[in-house]
């Protein structure tokens, strides 16, 4: 159980970093092509903790039931 809150707080900090790097272009200090490739990189690192996650969860609950 210990490791699922892991997850869900790297999940909340990866959110995070989305919004700093959304200040950080807004701001100026990055190029909007170094910008596209970080958002990229950062959405790809969700969709597959997002997919652990539900992974996880599905797992439990298929042992929970057996």
């Amino acid at each position: 159980m210990e490791s699922n809150k892991f997850y869900y707080y790297s999940r909340g900090s990866l959110s995070e970093l989305l919004d700093h790097l959304i200040e950080i272009k807004d701001n100026g200090f990055i190029e909007e092509e170094v910008y596209s490739e970080i958002r990229s990189l950062i959405l790809e690192s969700i969709k597959v903790l997002n997919g652990f996650i539900y992974y996880l969860k599905k797992e439990n609950l298929k042992n929970k039931s057996s």
